[in-house]
């Protein structure tokens, strides 16, 4: 019986140089951030302070890194990523399709620098601000930078108070006394400093260094004030609450302000039956080419909004900070920063569903700058406090 030949196909499995050359370079570019970002960030971990400092070195880092620098360097390793550039259909749905398989299991964007720490970074993704506004406006890059000041900035406050003679008390002038709001009749919105001796660079004599723009009495509670006064003239009676924190707090302890504002706010809290407005307002560590923004020949103080998400109704904040921002911008388009969000963080927003904090403008803007938006802020107030206190919308 004549045996049967059986005929085996063979099979070539070719392997592109360009796919191993990618995988290759994508690996080290990972490992590189990897390195360079623990080294940074995790170097010191023997107190919250230092965590801190070490974390806005690394927002700080990330932030000088724009979007179209990054895309270029992918795009040079990535020859995939060119296809955004052309405007063919197809090459569109080869980035698209590329993109959505990026995401969809390694849980990376392409183009957001932010994603890959996330993912590579270990609690990188707990310590850093997340862009959750429109993107489609901002360099999703540039998330607030927090400098916290050195523990021994004013270490020898006390003993140059002790040796400076105090002045006479002068006599107050006689001025008008003006009408009183009746709080009974009209609820008030609330403004307090959880970090009120943040100041200005340009405010500030013979302070240089972002990480020293501090003092005790000309700070952001100024910016605060003419909030205020703005509000009043509007119509909306408002408490402000300037209160210095620092001296209860001991050194390297900087993080627990937000925990000394708390009881400040509740004691104020305790004291009327309704507030229906809190705004926490602070200033910004970014320079001025992130927190300036020019609006019919003016320069305005740009504003961050924070959210923090382990509230949780944090959302409810949002939508607070969203309505905010959106009659902001229709105002001075640009003048946001967008809305950040930080899943470690509170912010005291836990204490009422219209709290935000709102960072206005950074270490290089002065005083007329931050108060210029201060007024503008203080419309939009105003008109929200038509709209859902008055009117009860």
């Amino acid at each position: 019986m004549p045996i049967k030949r059986r005929n085996f196909r063979s099979m070539t499995v070719n392997l592109s140089g360009f796919d191993i050359k990618k995988q290759i370079i994508t690996i080290a570019i990972s490992i590189v951030f990897i390195l360079v970002l623990v080294g940074i960030t995790f170097t010191s971990v023997e107190s919250l302070t230092s965590e801190a400092n070490e974390q806005s070195r690394v927002e700080q880092l990330v932030s000088k890194i724009r979007t179209a620098t990054y895309k270029q360097i992918l795009q040079h390793e990535m020859k995939v990523l060119n296809a955004t550039e052309t405007s063919t259909h197809s090459n569109r749905t080869t980035y698209e399709f590329g993109a959505f398989l990026s995401k969809l299991f390694t849980g990376i964007e392409i183009y957001n620098l932010q994603s890959i720490l996330h993912q590579e970074v270990p609690g990188y993704s707990v310590m850093a601000m997340e862009l959750i506004g429109d993107r489609n406006q901002l360099d999703i890059y540039a998330p607030p930078v927090e400098t916290p000041p050195p523990d021994n900035l004013f270490s020898n406050e006390k003993e140059d108070n002790e040796d400076q003679k105090p002045e006479p008390p002068k006599k107050p002038k006689q001025e008008p006394t003006k009408p009183k709001v009746n709080y009974t009749e009209k609820p008030p919105v609330l403004i307090y400093h959880t970090h009120n001796r943040e100041a200005f660079l340009p405010e500030l004599k013979n302070i240089k260094k972002a990480n020293e723009a501090y003092h005790p009495t000309n700070n952001i509670t100024l910016v605060g004030k003419h909030l205020a006064e703005n509000l009043e003239k509007l119509g909306v009676p408002t408490i402000l609450s300037s209160k210095d924190y620092w001296v209860d707090l001991p050194p390297g302890e900087y993080w627990k302000s937000y925990v000394h504002s708390k009881k400040e706010v509740e004691a104020i809290l305790k004291q009327h039956k309704y507030i229906p407005f809190i705004l926490d307002i602070h200033r910004d560590s970014a320079l001025r080419a992130r927190t300036t923004v020019t609006h019919s020949g003016k320069d305005y103080a740009a504003v961050w909004f924070i959210i923090g998400q382990i509230n949780p109704t944090w959302q409810y904040n949002y939508q607070f900070a969203a309505t905010i921002e959106g009659r902001l911008e229709a105002k001075v388009p640009g003048i946001s920063r967008g809305i950040w969000a930080k899943k470690s963080g509170q912010y005291n927003q836990d204490i009422s569903h219209n709290s935000v904090l709102i960072e206005i403008g950074g270490v290089d803007n002065n005083f007329e700058e931050a108060n210029r938006t201060a007024e503008v802020l203080a419309k939009i107030i105003a008109d929200l406090y038509e709209d859902m206190v008055i009117q009860g919308q």
